[in-house]
């Protein structure tokens, strides 16, 4: 049975999301699964449930009773399976359950594996791992848990580590000559990240090399005027080269491309 976060909660393929009315226990079962095949103290579990500042009085207690809680939850809701696998210790609880099977874990083995083909040369293999992986996200990182330090730590970790999958997919296409798979992909990530220099680098690598000289431009100088007016600031020495190199018809298909690693 898939437990997805990479999105809103889902226990189950092609379940409902927020399948655990209760924050608590939705904060609980993430913890365990972001930790799978780990023991995971009381103090921690209390610290993702309740904020490191505001925890129970009876830290002990308080979790025996959520992890109960989401056992018979669980059951209740037709996973005994996953009931099952939380085992307890003295040090703290466990859950016991496949990888492949948590998406957020699954995401990881699929993105290391990706990157090892990459430094190996083997750029298709490696691009194919790293569409599987990123197929993995529904949505933001943890969307439905309430935000306690550890689940905002844990959200930016795996937040990065999607931009810096979806910055590979976006060498890869380029390396392999796919400037129109790199410049859809590189666009929406413009969206999203809009003062970010290294998405306006290979934004403006995939809009020359896919034809689209006068967009590249137009991107360089939408970037320059907007990081002057939010943060007083000019884009690098770096990007503006890249702009001269654009200007002047410069063509970028060369080794010597500026392709981030």
């Amino acid at each position: 049975m898939l437990i997805s976060v990479l999105g809103h909660l889902r226990l189950g393929e092609g379940s409902p999301p927020a399948p655990l009315k209760s924050s608590r226990l939705r904060s609980l079962v993430t913890a365990l699964a972001l930790n799978e095949g780990a023991t995971v103290s009381q103090e921690a579990l209390s610290a993702w449930v309740w904020g490191e500042e505001e925890g129970p009085v009876n830290v002990s207690g308080s979790i025996y009773t959520c992890v109960s809680r989401l056992r018979d939850e669980l059951v209740r809701r037709g996973h005994p399976e996953l009931s099952a696998a939380i085992t307890t210790s003295t040090h703290g609880y466990t859950l016991c359950w496949d990888r492949s099977q948590i998406d957020a874990s699954a995401f990881e083995d699929a993105l290391t594996k990706a990157r090892i083909r990459h430094r190996a040369g083997e750029l298709a293999e490696a691009l194919q791992l790293i569409e599987s992986a990123l197929r993995h996200w529904a949505g933001s990182a943890l969307a439905d848990i309430p935000p306690t330090g550890p689940v905002e730590r844990a959200s930016a970790h795996l937040e990065e580590a999607r931009f810096s999958a979806e910055m590979e997919e976006i060498s890869i296409n380029l390396k392999l000559r796919r400037p129109a798979e790199a410049r859809e992909k590189a666009v929406g990530l413009a969206v999203k990240y809009p003062l970010s220099e290294s998405v306006s680098q290979v934004t403006m690598v995939a809009l020359e090399q896919s034809g689209r000289r006068g967009e590249a431009l137009t991107h360089y100088r939408s970037l320059h005027k907007r990081l002057a007016d939010e943060l007083g600031i000019s884009p690098s020495p770096a990007l503006g080269h890249l702009y001269t190199r654009i200007l002047h018809g410069e063509s970028l298909l060369s080794s010597a491309s500026p392709v981030p690693p």
